[in-house]
């Protein structure tokens, strides 16, 4: 309503591109700077968020010139270089991410997420050594910031630091949740033996990747480990629905099963694995222990004979 009036008050258009902008409705955002660019081609607020709005809409290169605009009005706007090297990486600029980012941080040092997309630029360039600079004073500026105690994590199991990367990831989880994390954590803790740690990681992986079946049967053989045999039959019989000829399958459900004395499931499961293979000792042997414990003598001395 008070555009309506005074039309060429510029400070309505800032503000309203500000709102627009907070609610992400970018688009919007992106009209009233433009409009307000109108009225003042060299207002840094106007020409910094509309670069900003560019971003978000995608449009990297259109961002990337309006920022250089910017930095050529203000030459020490230090978010203008961030914002510059953020386009430049969403661009896959990584080169000039990189001295963009370095530019910001001499007019800012206290920035972490500017560190932190240094650091995944030197990621990107493949320069490890820089990258886990990056990333270390980004945590020291903001040791809550998940991504880089992720990241950070990642290059050191990549140079086979475990326990350093176990140690960053068990960071991250503390404040971030997403399913890589979760997939590569909870994986590393399995091939080290942390079972009952790698139990809940991988859990929560596979709430969101329910056809994951390589982590699936991981989850299978951990609850087998650590004597969760309910959880071990549920998880396998939901792998048999998607490979009903895995043999291991039915011997994992079979012996768990037999473990938790529902000696008729057992025997169910016990056969099928025998027309798989007919001349397995170990299992004719489990049938006959089945079958005596069931009363049923007559089926108990052919196994116990055939084996």
């Amino acid at each position: 309503k008070y555009i309506e009036r005074f039309q060429k008050d510029i400070r309505a258009y800032l503000l309203l591109g500000d709102l627009y902008l907070k609610e992400h409705q970018y688009i919007d955002a992106l009209s009233y700077y433009f409009k307000a660019t109108l009225l003042d081609s060299t207002n840094i607020h106007a020409n910094l968020n509309l670069a900003i709005s560019l971003i978000e809409l995608k449009k990297y290169n259109d961002a990337i010139s309006k920022f250089l605009y910017v930095i050529e009005i203000d030459q020490n706007n230090a978010i203008a270089y961030y914002g510059l090297g953020l386009a430049y990486y969403e661009a896959n600029h990584y080169q000039k991410a990189v001295e963009s980012f370095t530019q910001a941080i001499l007019l800012d040092t206290e920035n972490h997420k500017t560190y932190f997309f240094l650091g995944e630029s030197y990621k990107n360039l493949n320069k490890k050594k820089q990258a886990m600079e990056s990333y270390k004073i980004c945590i020291e500026l903001s040791p809550e910031y998940g991504l880089a105690h992720f990241e950070l994590g990642k290059i050191y199991q990549s140079i086979f630091k475990i326990q350093e990367a176990l140690d960053e990831y068990k960071l991250a989880k503390k404040y971030i949740d997403n399913d890589e994390l979760n997939y590569k954590y909870g994986i590393l803790l399995y091939s080290e033996e942390m079972y009952a740690e790698a139990l809940p990681i991988l859990r929560s992986y596979i709430i969101n990747n329910v056809e994951d079946f390589e982590v699936l049967q991981i989850l299978g053989n951990i609850f087998i480990l650590e004597q969760r045999y309910s959880e071990a039959i549920d998880t396998y019989t939901r792998l048999i629905d998607f490979y009903p000829n895995e043999q291991l399958y039915y011997y994992n459900i079979a012996e768990s099963y037999f473990i938790l004395e529902k000696y008729k499931f057992a025997k169910k499961y016990y056969t099928k694995v025998l027309s798989f293979n007919e001349e397995n000792i170990d299992v004719l042997f489990k049938l006959g222990l089945i079958s005596n414990i069931l009363h049923e003598f007559a089926d108990a001395e052919l196994f116990f004979l055939e084996s």
